[in-house]
């Protein structure tokens, strides 16, 4: 009887570590998701990925740190 090789057990997929930015002097929504994301107008996902310290897009602070999805 052939044998079959064992086969090589895949390596876990590690979850993205997830990324923080602390908020600086001019900073805007739409400027940090321009810097992460690639794109002004995606600023909403971290505005909902922050909804548990962000009111609107209007209420960061110097020195707060936020998730970027």
């Amino acid at each position: 009887a052939v044998t079959a090789a064992p086969q090589p057990t895949p390596a876990p997929v590690a979850a993205a570590e997830p990324r923080f930015h602390t908020v600086v002097a001019g900073d805007t929504l739409s400027r940090i998701a321009r810097q992460y994301l690639g794109n002004a107008q995606r600023w909403p996902e971290i505005l909902e990925a922050n909804r548990g310290q962000l009111a609107d897009e209007r209420s960061l602070a110097v020195g707060q740190r936020i998730r970027i999805p």
